[in-house]
């Protein structure tokens, strides 16, 4: 257990009723979910920023009474409260969104400053360049779970991923979860959504690859220029001098994301010049073979098995990645090519001589 207020450490507190001192067991952000001991954190019923702007329909102070019912010992909201709160304390901060995030960070103890931590962003190949990625790091002895669209993999077991980065308190507990299951990275794609509303802040990446950018949330993001501040935000946080950024430099967003980070940048490309070059590449129905110039000292020949031009990108990327955290060549060489497949992306199904199938 720990207090609300090594909770609220450096947080910026609007006003409140009640001790900071209540002991704490567990948090969320759905009423429906609290136990004794718990902090409900009341999420707002509409985001608006100058990049995005949503409407959820629901706004969680509704939602106090239930809370306080199943347990709830503190409530921290952006808005005033609109009910009697009697018999817990309760916290207005300026932002809820940041609130959950940091609180779940403390709460979990920061698990990401114990982990290698790899975060994936880009309209396509976020998928392919996690399975990839994680390829890589095994081979250079970084046992490494996975948070993504398709699953997120924990050691010996898979889970449905419900989104493609989850909300703040489920992302810290799953970093929690894998330090406790002897792994030592984490290889996770982070969407828009996630990085606009929060969900991945106070989580410290050593990483950030960016794949491409091409029309997309447009629902939820206010034109092009949001989307891609958005994307910008995983790597204008990276710390400098200990963190790499990946960049796709065949994509005209990949410049921008470049002025826009303290990070060591390793740029990777086919079409245009970059640290990671494709070249002599060859495509065929039993995968890519190509070879990459390393900062135009070294090469490296690639046999992938992996279908599909677009896959020498996220190959690249998964390099990058290798390089950054000292794979050495010999290695990364094996972990991509030790990768028949990416579950649900262009995945061949054996059925036979006869026909193809493909799960895509």
């Amino acid at each position: 257990m720990v207090s609300l207020s090594e909770l609220l450490n450096e947080m910026d507190i609007v006003a409140r009723t009640g001790s900071l001192d209540v002991q704490i067991n567990g948090l969320t952000d759905d009423s429906r979910e609290v136990r004794d001991g718990y902090v409900f954190v009341c999420m707002p019923d509409t985001y608006e920023s100058p990049n995005a702007y949503w409407v959820y329909g629901t706004d969680g102070n509704h939602y106090i009474p239930n809370a306080i019912k199943n347990g709830a010992v503190a409530i921290v909201s952006q808005n005033q409260a609109q009910v009697e709160i009697d018999n817990a304390t309760f916290v207005q901060v300026k932002d809820a969104r940041y609130a959950l995030a940091k609180i779940s960070a403390e709460f979990y103890g920061n698990p990401s400053r114990r982990l290698v931590m790899v975060g994936i962003t880009g309209t396509n190949g976020k998928t392919s360049t996690c399975y990839l990625s994680r390829s890589v790091l095994a081979e250079g002895n970084v046992k490494t779970a996975i948070s993504g669209t398709i699953i997120r993999r924990s050691d010996g077991s898979d889970v449905s991923a419900g989104m493609t980065t989850p909300e703040a308190h489920r992302l810290q507990k799953m970093l929690s979860d894998a330090l406790e299951e002897g792994f030592d990275g984490v290889v996770m794609e982070v969407s828009s959504h996630a990085l606009e509303l929060k969900r991945a802040d106070c989580t410290e990446f050593d990483v950030a690859v960016f794949t491409n950018l091409s029309q997309d949330h447009l629902d939820f993001h206010r034109d092009m220029s949001g989307y891609l501040a958005s994307k910008t935000r995983l790597f204008s946080k990276l710390m400098k001098e200990r963190s790499f950024a990946i960049i796709n430099a065949d994509d005209p967003a990949g410049e921008h994301i470049t002025g826009h980070t303290d990070a060591e940048v390793l740029t990777y490309a086919v079409h245009g010049e970059a640290d990671l070059k494709a070249c002599h590449y060859q495509s065929s129905v039993d995968g890519l073979t190509f070879r990459v110039s390393i900062q135009k000292s070294e090469e490296l020949e690639v046999k992938l098995r992996l279908l599909g031009e677009y896959n020498l990108h996220n190959a690249l990327a998964a390099i990058g990645v290798g390089i950054s955290q000292g794979v050495e060549l010999e290695a990364i060489k094996v972990g991509l090519e030790s990768v028949h497949s990416i579950p649900g992306r262009f995945e061949p199904v054996d059925c036979g001589q006869h026909y193809t199938v493909v799960v895509d």
